[in-house]
């Protein structure tokens, strides 16, 4: 009697409550998916953006590293006259801002996988960064030696630059055929 007019008159509230969950769970579940297809196209553009960079870089290396290669026993020009000849040595720009952002801000939204590949784009941009600096720093050091060993040193540091930029692009491009 008193019993079942209270059951009858907190059904209708345990109901509403309910209700209420389940649309804010719905809601929620809804804004982490627009947001997170959000931050997968800004990764994506980035990716795309940073391969772009990477596959016209490349062209411009093999242009140094032939013309290195050329004149590499010409001892009449210097490892500078020949990085001029051919226009410098150009580096790429591999974006990752919207995947820092995203990993750091809502990395539990995404899966393994995903994030493995861009911890190891992480790895391979910084491993870049390191390499072409290495360069950079041995044909500043050496920019008027004229000497065959200076001239393929820094033939042989551009092409370990060339070699983890191909990787990365690989990379890249393993990841475009997966999504």
């Amino acid at each position: 009697t008193k019993l079942t007019k209270l059951i009858q008159q907190m059904i209708p509230v345990i109901l509403g409550v309910l209700i209420g969950l389940l649309i804010n769970s719905w809601k929620e579940s809804y804004d982490e998916n627009k947001y997170l297809n959000k931050a997968l196209t800004a990764i994506e553009q980035d990716m795309r953006s940073s391969s772009e960079s990477l596959v016209s870089v490349l062209d411009s290396q093999n242009v140094v590293t032939d013309t290195l290669y050329y004149y590499s026993e010409d001892e009449s020009l210097t490892l500078l006259e020949l990085f001029l000849k051919c226009g410098g040595v150009d580096g790429a720009t591999i974006k990752d801002i919207a995947m820092e952002f995203f990993i750091n801000d809502r990395g539990d939204l995404i899966d393994y996988e995903l994030i493995s590949t861009m911890a190891e784009i992480k790895e391979l941009k910084q491993l870049v960064n390191e390499k072409f600096d290495r360069l950079a720093v041995y044909v500043n050091d050496e920019m008027y030696s004229t000497s065959y060993q200076a001239k393929e040193k820094a033939l042989i540091l551009l092409l370990d630059v060339m070699e983890t930029e191909e990787q990365l692009l690989k990379l890249y491009s393993a990841y475009f055929a997966k999504h």
